[in-house]
């Protein structure tokens, strides 16, 4: 009964940044001076991330600190909650970057997208294997990212490096 509770407390919280009810977003479009449903639209997108995470509750009930609450027989494991946390907020990171489609400086393709949407859902789902999968396609993607944005901010300032713009012009 707790897992379950647990599981409907978290959407009730959602509630607030999706639709219909959208509150939150709704009072950020005033304060804003925006359109409420863009406002309440784009609220709905970047938590959709968010609305994995209760799933991950009924998984691994020791992200909650309670691993007993699915077998009484089962004792805490400090190293599993470890694990488990942080696949979850790195999981949690890559779905967002799915949706927001930008990571490591640089906009994802739609290629990469999807990759990093596969590798959120195996860093989410609560397993090893899945997690060093989804670890793999998540660092591959975010170095590839990284080492790109390197890349154009060192062409950018190799473009305009100084002493270019300091020759006469001709004609005047």
């Amino acid at each position: 009964p707790l897992l379950s509770h647990m599981f409907v407390f978290f959407y009730s919280v959602l509630a607030d940044v999706t639709p219909p009810v959208a509150l939150a977003a709704y009072a950020a479009a005033g304060v804003a001076g925006s359109d409420p449903f863009k406002t309440g639209f784009r609220a709905f997108s970047l938590s959709l991330a968010k609305t994995f995470v209760p799933f991950a509750f009924v998984y691994a009930p020791i992200v909650l600190l309670m691993p007993w609450l699915l077998d009484p027989n089962v004792e805490f494991e400090f190293l599993w909650f470890i694990q488990c946390a942080v696949t979850l907020f790195i999981g949690v990171s890559a779905l967002g970057a799915t949706v927001i489609g930008y990571i490591g400086g640089g906009t994802l393709n739609i290629f990469e997208r999807i990759l990093m949407g596969v590798a959120a859902l195996l860093l989410i789902i609560p397993g090893t294997t899945t997690d060093i999968m989804g670890a793999i396609i998540f660092a591959g993607i975010l170095v590839k990212q990284i080492l790109k944005n390197r890349a154009v901010k060192n062409k950018g300032a190799m473009d305009v490096s100084p002493g270019m713009n300091d020759s006469p012009k001709s004609g005047s």
